[in-house]
Formats: C-alpha cells, sequence, structure tokens
C-alpha cells in the first residue's frame, strides 16, 4: 500500500497531506507555507536580484495577496498562524534528526544513515 504522500505524488489521491511545508533555497531556510499563509525569511523579488534576510519574516494571504506584493501588517495578523509555522518548522527539525538532510552533489544512489 502506497503511503498518503505517495498516493498524492502518483495521482491516486486528489490532495496532499500536509497543509504546509518548509521551503529552502540551497542550505537556507526561506520561510514555511501552510494552509494560504507563508511566512517569509528572506525577500528576493526577481530571480536576478539578491537575496535579503529579514529583520522580522513577512506573514502574506495568499488568497488575497496571490503575488505576494505586501506583508500582513502583525498587528492585525492573528496570532494563530505562528503556532502552526512553529509547528511544521519542530516537525521537520525532529525528522531531520532522524535522518539527515541528502547533501548537495550527493550521487543519485546516495542514502542517509537514519539515527534511532
Amino acid at each position: 500500500m502506497a503511503s498518503t504522500s505517495g498516493a498524492f505524488l502518483e495521482g491516486k489521491q486528489d490532495g496532499s497531506a500536509r497543509d504546509g511545508f518548509p521551503y529552502w533555497m540551497g542550505s537556507t531556510l526561506y520561510g514555511v507555507k501552510w494552509r494560504n499563509f507563508k511566512m517569509v525569511m528572506y525577500l528576493q523579488r526577481t530571480s536576478l536580484e539578491p537575496s535579503q534576510k529579514l529583520a522580522s519574516p513577512h506573514i502574506v494571504n495568499l488568497t488575497v495577496d496571490p503575488k505576494e506584493r505586501k506583508a500582513i501588517d502583525l498587528p492585525y495578523m492573528h496570532t494563530w498562524t505562528a503556532v502552526h509555522f512553529g509547528q511544521i518548522l519542530k516537525d521537520f527539525e525532529q525528522s531531520v534528526r532522524r535522518e539527515p538532510l541528502i547533501p548537495s552533489g550527493a550521487p543519485l544512489d546516495h542514502v542517509p544513515v537514519r539515527r534511532t
């Protein structure tokens, strides 16, 4: 039986079982996506522009701002989104402790050493 994520990737399930994920550029965590919200830690408007680490993360509601033009004004942001972003990061950190990331440039047959 295929795993839930496998079923989604194989087209046997309409939606992903995940509602969020961290996203990276190389070894740098750029942010976290959760449902229709995105927490952005590095800003890069175009592929030619250098990335800029933000002093504090921007929260973007992708439903009302799909082009990510304006971060949500934090005094009016619902704090409950931080809990979800934090949980996604915590889950990811725990998974990396169990099984390290595949290093950049590793051969295709590389298998990470699973820690217990």
